[in-house]
C-alpha cells in the first residue's frame, strides 16, 4: 500500500481568495482550494482563513450562503462576502461575443491599447464576482497573514487583489489557453505577484510563455490525491455491467452537449449496453436530452465519487479548456480507462503518459476510441499491466509533499 507521511509542522497564518467556495459547489478550482485548504492546515499546521462570496453559481453570482464568519475547522474559517451586483449573463455573453475579438485586435498596436485595456476592464466587471467589501476587509486584515494566496487569474477579485497585496500576494491561476489569459489587464496583475504556481505542466509552460520575465517566480506546485487512490487496485469489472462515466461541471464551457450528442451517435451504431453517466452540478440553462441510456444523477457525496471512478468502464472528459482535470488522474490512479479531447493540451499530455488514455479529435474518432477501449478486456494481461502503470505514474506525479514544499517555500523565502 502506498503511505502518505506527514512533514514537520510548522505555524503559519495565511489567505486564500477564491470566487465560490462551499461543500455544494462543484468546480475544479473550487475543489482545489478545499483540498489545499484542508491538507495544509492538517499537515503542515497552517491556520487558513478562506475570503470567498456568498455565490454558488458563476453565472450569476446570486446570493446563496450566508454574510459572515463561518469555521470550517479549528484551522479553517470562511469569511463571506455579498458580491455588490449580480451577472447578467445576456449582456456579458453579448459584450464577450463582440468586444473579445476586438481587444485582442486593438492591443496588436501600442497606440490602441489603452482602448483595449479599457474594454478588458469593463469585462472583468461585468464578469465578477464585483466584491470590494471583500478586498476592503482582507487589506485592513493583511497583518495577520504571511502570505495571502489568489486563486484563479479569471475573476474580478484576483485581478485587483494581485496588485493591492504585491509582497504577500501568491497567485494559483489554474490558466489556460483561452483569450482572456492574454488581456493585458491579467499580464499585468500576474506579474504583481510574489509567486506564480502552476498545478501542471502544461500550464506550468504556458505560463513561461505569457510571462517571460517572471520565470523566477513561475513553479510546479501539483495537488495530491485522497487517499483512496493509494489503496490497491480493485479488479477491473466486466464492461458489459459497467457505464461511462462523465463526473463534473455540466455545462457547455465543459461541451457536455457535444458529449452527449457523439455518444448518442455511438450507441446509434452500437449494440453494447452500456449507460452514460452524468454526475455533478448542472449549469440552469443546460438541458440533458432524455434518453433511457443517459443517467442523471446530479451532485454526489465523496464516496459516491470515489464509487462511480472505480466502477466505470471508461471515464470521459469532453472539455477543450482544462488546466488540470482532478478526474482523469483520479481514474488513473483507480486503473480506469479514460477518453478525452485531444484538442485540450493537458489531456493530451495524459495521453501520452498513460496507456489507458485515449483521446479523439472528430466523431468518428470518439466512436473508434470507445469501441478500442470496450475491447480492452480482451487484452487482459496488457490491460493489467497498463493499469498498474498508470496508478504509478499518478501516484508519483501528483504528491502533496511536493506541495508542502513549495507552499513552504512561498512563506521561507522570496521565491521557491
Amino acid at each position: 500500500m502506498y503511505r502518505e507521511t506527514k512533514p514537520p509542522s510548522t505555524s503559519i497564518k495565511v489567505a486564500f481568495v477564491v470566487q465560490r467556495y462551499g461543500k455544494t459547489i462543484i468546480g475544479g478550482s473550487e475543489k482545489l482550494v478545499s483540498n489545499y485548504a484542508k491538507k495544509l492546515s492538517e499537515h503542515l499546521d497552517w491556520s487558513i482563513d478562506i475570503y470567498t462570496t456568498t455565490a454558488d453559481n458563476y453565472l450569476t453570482w446570486h446570493h446563496t450562503f450566508p454574510v459572515g464568519k463561518e469555521k470550517e475547522t479549528n484551522k479553517i474559517t470562511i469569511f463571506r462576502y455579498r458580491p455588490s451586483r449580480q451577472k447578467n449573463t445576456t449582456i456579458f455573453r453579448a459584450y464577450k461575443f463582440i468586444m473579445t475579438p476586438v481587444a485582442n485586435w486593438l492591443r496588436k498596436w501600442k497606440i490602441s491599447r489603452k482602448i483595449a485595456q479599457f474594454i478588458e476592464v469593463i469585462w472583468i466587471n461585468l464578469q465578477g464576482p464585483v466584491c470590494p467589501k471583500l478586498l476592503i476587509d482582507l487589506k485592513e486584515n493583511e497583518h495577520q497573514y504571511q502570505k495571502i494566496f489568489f486563486f484563479t487569474y479569471l475573476y474580478w477579485p484576483t485581478i485587483w487583489g494581485l496588485s493591492a497585496f504585491p509582497n504577500k500576494a501568491v497567485v494559483v491561476p489554474t490558466a489556460h489557453d483561452e483569450s482572456p489569459f492574454y488581456f493585458s489587464i491579467v499580464g499585468n496583475s500576474l506579474r504583481c505577484a510574489s509567486h506564480i504556481l502552476a498545478i501542471s505542466h502544461s500550464e506550468l509552460l504556458l505560463l513561461k510563455e505569457r510571462l517571460p520575465t517572471c520565470h523566477d517566480r513561475i513553479h510546479l506546485v501539483g495537488v495530491g490525491l485522497e487517499s483512496w487512490c493509494l489503496e490497491p487496485l480493485n479488479p477491473f469489472k466486466s464492461i458489459n455491467q459497467n457505464y461511462l462515466l462523465y463526473l463534473g461541471r455540466i455545462s457547455k464551457g465543459k461541451n457536455v452537449h457535444q458529449l452527449i450528442s457523439w455518444y448518442l451517435n455511438f450507441m446509434a451504431s452500437s449494440s453494447s449496453i452500456l449507460p452514460l453517466v452524468i454526475a455533478g452540478k448542472k449549469d440552469e440553462h443546460f438541458s440533458i436530452v432524455e434518453n433511457e441510456n443517459i443517467r442523471f444523477m446530479g451532485q454526489v457525496s465523496e464516496k459516491e465519487r470515489q464509487r462511480l471512478i472505480q466502477g466505470a468502464s471508461c471515464v470521459i472528459n469532453p472539455s477543450l479548456f482544462e488546466s488540470l482535470s482532478l478526474i482523469v488522474i483520479e481514474a488513473l490512479a483507480a486503473g480506469t480507462p479514460v477518453l478525452v479531447n485531444h484538442h485540450c493540451p493537458i489531456l493530451q499530455f495524459y495521453s501520452s503518459q498513460s496507456p489507458i488514455v485515449f483521446s479523439y479529435q472528430t466523431k468518428e474518432e470518439f466512436k473508434t476510441q470507445l469501441s478500442k477501449i470496450l475491447a480492452l478486456e480482451k487484452r487482459g494481461d496488457w490491460l493489467e499491466q497498463s493499469r498498474i502503470q498508470s496508478k504509478e505514474w499518478a501516484i508519483n506525479e501528483f504528491k502533496w509533499s511536493r506541495v508542502y514544499h513549495v507552499m513552504q517555500s512561498t512563506i521561507s523565502s522570496s521565491h521557491p
